[in-house]
């Protein structure tokens, strides 16, 4: 019956573009039909997409790819891929396209990566011990060195990008200038990995591969315990959503783990295989359901709002 009241009164709406385009933005941040998508890189090449409302696997969006691990999604919808073999970051295009986005450069075993708010892409080189900042033209320039086997990136509020560093088990902050200083270490890291920011509560996690754990740090470095074992098994990739949710990548049980801000650890989803790192696409991503999402996908294609989920595209 509400969907029947949609329907008559999209019929009822003026047909300019801001009418239609307020109304689906309004059904997709209120429909429980319509979620956010979570990405998932293997390292046999494939890059796959989850549900995050039910934790349905929808399959994957490219294959092909050579040892991709990073994952990073800019505003527009993009997803960015770091090949750690190749030395090259593929990006898959909100349409589904697949190119080659930078090369060379500096770039050598890249791996963690993430995008800042003016849409530079950054990765973490295993190789070289350094950050590279790539535009979104794809230039490729040194932004930072002197790490010890980066792996995940985040970025906080105010600009600020932190470093997992795996071979000394401390958390680097790299200033927007490039500096480079020591923010975490201690407090139970053990080979941290992944890393993850939540915007709500100012902290950064860590996901440690050598405990089975993920760690809690504060704004001003100290370093807790979250909560380790549960279903958790060598995890590297970590990712948080908008409700400060973590999701962990098992590597060693093949599963994704999603951990509320209480710590409380549950499964989320099974994978086809050994996961690597993972991402959470921000903002609107809705997939295609009956009822209320049918209509905001409707209300979408006439706004030119992107929709997941994608077809795969072999690379």
């Amino acid at each position: 019956m509400m969907h029947i009241r949609l329907l008559s009164l999209l019929a009822r709406l003026s047909t300019t573009a801001s009418a239609i385009c307020g109304l689906a933005v309004f059904l997709a941040a209120a429909s429980p039909a319509c979620a956010t998508i979570l990405y998932v890189s293997y390292a046999g090449g494939v890059v796959e997409q989850f549900d995050t409302t039910s934790g349905a696997d929808l399959g994957p969006i490219v294959t092909g790819l050579n040892a991709p691990g990073g994952l990073a999604i800019d505003g527009n919808g993009n997803v960015y891929v770091a090949n750690k073999w190749d030395d090259s970051i593929t990006k898959i295009a909100a349409g589904g396209s697949v190119s080659v986005f930078a090369s060379g450069g500096g770039l050598s075993g890249p791996y963690g990566l993430t995008v800042d708010g003016s849409g530079n892409l950054f990765a973490a080189n295993l190789n070289n011990n350094t950050i590279s900042r790539i535009a979104p033209d794809g230039t490729v320039s040194l932004f930072a060195s002197g790490l010890s086997l980066p792996y995940g990136l985040a970025f906080d509020t105010r600009g600020d990008l932190y470093a997992a560093n795996e071979y000394d088990a401390t958390i680097a902050r790299i200033a927007p200038d490039g500096s480079l200083s020591l923010f975490a270490s201690g407090g139970g890291m053990n080979y941290p990995v992944g890393l993850a920011y939540v915007a709500s509560n100012g902290n950064l996690y860590a996901a440690n591969s050598g405990s089975d754990s993920i760690s809690e740090i504060a704004p001003d470095g100290s370093v807790r315990p979250l909560v380790a074992g549960n279903g958790l098994s060598f995890p590297l990739g970590l990712a948080s959503d908008e409700n400060g949710d973590l999701y962990a990548a098992n590597l060693g049980n093949a599963t994704i783990s999603k951990i509320a801000p209480d710590g409380t650890v549950s499964l989320f989803a099974h994978t086809t295989g050994g996961p690597v790192f993972i991402a959470v696409a921000p903002g609107f991503r809705a997939v295609p359901e009956p009822a209320t999402c049918g209509l905001v996908l409707w209300g979408a294609a006439l706004c030119g709002l992107r929709v997941r989920p994608r077809r795969a595209v072999t690379s």
